[in-house]
């Protein structure tokens, strides 16, 4: 009794996520079925909103999942409900066998986060499935599609990357659902990567928490060979030196505009473009340079890491 309030708080955790997927899953059956009249999934994806909706539905389902095996492990989560069943007992815990599924250990230890049981993650993905063809729709949509209209403030063709950095994270996560393209579809994984992850093999998701593509993708067949394409020496070089390139640029932009005396409203309007520009790219070079530099890969790290010397 004395830890009933704090077992009762993570055994709600549990069961709001089964809530959230079966609410998920009849939202995608009642389009489907025509209730809502003037509005089918696919409609619902071409609307500017409606994809953002769909994406962001599942994708923050996807991050649920993925963070509940990160932050409590399978063993603790069992004993958590068992220790709620024992005390409540079955008959007052109404969603106790999805919630029994959903918890019910996967065989990944956060501590040793480099090691993943057989077909993990997307057998955990599976035990919840989500309708295949609303799936495919979706990652059809991430991948083509700009859906957050970020193209008026990452305009140039070289910050394509950040441009669709949100998307790129959800991507990666909803891919999981159709673990499939990650094995056995080359073309897939390939326009995948081509598109966002040329020049950006480390990415986060929700809440900052990074994701190194070049190990969470290395035992998936065709995503790894999609990646080895772009992740060579050669290539990885021009990149951290454009990168570099932007960096010094950056700074040295910045050192001029920040001035005692330069910023201000009569040069704020005369020069806003400029401004601006130097700002896009000060955000991109630093995104890049601080994420790529928790690189764990023996060719890359000491020629991203001992790039930036100080002064």
């Amino acid at each position: 009794e004395a830890y009933e309030a704090i077992l009762m708080r993570f055994y709600g955790l549990f069961e709001s996520i089964v809530k959230y997927k079966k609410d998920f899953q009849e939202f995608v059956e009642n389009l489907d079925s025509g209730i809502f009249i003037q509005y089918t999934v696919e409609s619902v994806v071409q609307d500017i909103d409606g994809k953002q909706l769909m994406c962001e539905a599942l994708y923050l389902y996807g991050t649920m999942l993925l963070l509940l095996d990160r932050h409590i492990p399978g063993p603790i989560r069992e004993k958590m409900v068992i220790a709620v069943l024992r005390h409540k007992g079955e008959t007052t815990l109404e969603h106790l066998e999805s919630v029994c599924n959903l918890i019910r250990s996967t065989g990944y230890d956060p501590t040793q986060p480099n090691k993943h049981p057989k077909n993990y993650p997307e057998n955990f993905f599976s035990r919840f499935p989500v309708t295949s063809s609303v799936v495919k729709l979706v990652i059809q949509t991430l991948q083509s599609d700009d859906i957050y209209r970020q193209a008026r403030a990452f305009p140039s063709p070289e910050h394509r990357s950040n441009r669709l950095a949100t998307q790129a994270g959800m991507l990666y996560v909803i891919l999981y659902f159709a673990p499939e393209m990650l094995y056995k579809n080359d073309t897939a994984m390939r326009e995948t990567v081509d598109r966002h992850f040329s020049d950006n093999w480390i990415i986060t998701i929700y809440m900052g928490h990074v994701i190194d593509l070049s190990k969470e993708w290395l035992r998936y067949k065709s995503a790894a060979k999609a990646l080895a394409n772009i992740l060579t020496t050669e290539n990885v070089t021009a990149v951290s030196k454009q990168n570099m390139t932007w960096f010094r640029e950056a700074k040295n932009e910045l050192g001029e505009f920040l001035t005692e005396g330069v910023l201000n409203q009569q040069f704020l309007m005369v020069n806003m473009e400029s401004l601006l520009q130097c700002m896009r790219k000060s955000n991109v070079a630093l995104r890049w340079r601080l994420l790529h530099r928790r690189v764990d890969h023996p060719r890359f790290t000491t020629l991203i890491q001992n790039q930036i010397q100080p002064e």
